[in-house]
């Protein structure tokens, strides 16, 4: 099976069991800042929240790295959304052609029509296959440093 077919296969289990991992909550006491997730993938698929060890890595980076007044939420109105994106690029480099994604996560304010705030990116390293750590979490934890930093956006 290849790479993409396993990934593809992967994102579907993980469509399927959403409603059972996605266990986030409503706005608690100690945050001050809330946002939204959503992610669309290379291939246009859209996905609302996060789920998973993806949720749990995000929620431990957060309190390690004393951001935990801002926090994510899947229970009412957040007063941000992380709208993230892959872009699939390939790069020529001496006659050889690597592939990578780039990785933009756009922070919006409010409500329909978003207010956009700040843009942050990050792309995978050419010619290698995944990373240690997913560019998507580290892209949340950057917008979650920022709000830190400026609570106001």
């Amino acid at each position: 099976m290849k790479l993409a077919q396993m990934n593809t296969l992967l994102l579907f289990v993980l469509v399927l069991a959403a409603p059972v991992l996605a266990q986030i909550g409503p706005k608690s006491s100690s945050c001050r800042t809330s946002f939204g997730f959503s992610y669309t993938d290379k291939l246009g698929n859209k996905y609302e929240s996060v789920q998973g060890k993806e949720l749990k890595e995000i929620q431990q980076r957060l309190s390690k790295k004393q951001h935990g007044s801002v926090c994510i939420i899947d229970e009412g109105a957040p007063d941000y959304i992380f709208d993230a994106r892959a872009y699939p690029k390939t790069r020529v480099v001496d006659g050889t052609e690597y592939s990578y994604t780039e990785y933009i996560l756009e922070l919006h304010r409010g409500s329909e029509p978003f207010e956009l705030v700040h843009t942050f990116s990050r792309t995978t390293l050419f010619g290698r296959a995944s990373e240690s750590t997913s560019p998507i979490i580290n892209l949340v934890e950057d917008a979650a440093a920022y709000l830190s930093a400026y609570p106001k956006g």
